[in-house]
């Protein structure tokens, strides 16, 4: 009878557990940021939000800066799916290497419907 018990509480879980699992974010780059560590310049060159398959249009994001050495800048909340005036002008005077954490990132899909993506850290070199 234990073992009935237990192959039914086994197969609840891995049914229920499938339905819990997050689904992935879409491929949603900074620019040409090519993981998770990007330059000064390729920041200032492709300031957008950009899905490179095409699906999601970011709508807004947070964004905070953590410069080394000095507190925190931020957090901006920007809409749109570009960095706007004022935070370009961190990036540039940005002492590196520095920390960019985007987050509250909001996106809309093909089907129109609104998303939350996952947060971005950015580490910043020069």
């Amino acid at each position: 009878m234990k073992k009935k018990a237990s192959i039914l509480l086994l197969i609840l879980f891995a049914s229920f557990a499938g339905f819990a699992q997050r689904q992935k974010d879409p491929a949603i780059l900074l620019g040409s940021m090519p993981g998770s560590t990007v330059t000064r310049a390729q920041l200032l060159a492709n300031p957008k939000f950009t899905d490179k398959n095409g699906t999601y249009n970011v709508t807004h994001f947070t964004i905070t800066f953590f410069p080394k050495g000095h507190d925190l800048v931020g957090p901006f909340f920007t809409n749109g799916n570009a960095l706007s005036v004022a935070e370009l002008s961190i990036i540039k005077s940005l002492a590196t290497p520095a920390k960019i954490i985007i987050d509250d990132i909001k996106a809309t899909g093909s089907d129109g419907q609104p998303r939350s993506l996952n947060s971005i850290e950015l580490k910043v070199i020069e």
